[in-house]
């Protein structure tokens, strides 16, 4: 009888325990107040060193793309002639074998190309059963199956970060 009544205290103990370590401040994620949007633009565009989208992205150049045989990566340079640095970069890529358009999309790839540099940029191959390269590729690929292409790349937008105000008066 004696152990029976211990071991219901314990248990008791343990449920009382279990309860408050679960609605501990570090646990509770329940949000009080107003929620406010995080797209919210005044907020955004008045935060220090928020990001900024550029949608007029004429001073990006793209060069440089590679993609050989049987690659999981498609990799191209992109130069930043843009007075800020730029953290995220859109682009349309349309892939065509002769006159065939073969694939097309719109990839935004998170960057970081500080004024004035150039970057290297990579994205996961279109390519899904690796029988396509690039025809300019350095490696000549020796697969009678696999098939030349040629890539258009067109910049469509920028995100480019917000210069930090001076502390000078």
């Amino acid at each position: 009888m004696a152990s029976q009544r211990s071991s219901t205290i314990i248990l008791a103990v343990l449920g009382i325990l279990a309860s408050i370590g679960a609605s501990s401040p570090d646990t509770d994620t329940t949000r009080r107040g107003r929620l406010t949007l995080r797209s919210d633009t005044t907020a955004y565009s008045s935060a220090k060193g928020a990001e900024i989208p550029v949608y007029n992205p004429d001073s990006i150049l793209i060069s440089g793309y590679d993609k050989p045989l049987r690659s999981l990566r498609e990799t191209f340079f992109a130069t930043n002639h843009y007075s800020s640095a730029v953290t995220s970069l859109t682009v349309e890529m349309t892939y065509h074998n002769d006159d065939d358009m073969l694939h097309s999309r719109v990839i935004t790839i998170p960057c970081d190309i500080p004024s004035g540099e150039t970057r290297q940029l990579y994205t996961t191959a279109w390519d899904r059963q690796y029988t396509y390269y690039y025809h300019r590729t350095r490696i000549t690929p020796k697969s009678k199956g696999a098939i030349a292409y040629e890539v258009k790349i067109v910049p469509l937008s920028i995100t480019t970060r917000r210069a930090e105000p001076s502390d000078a008066p």
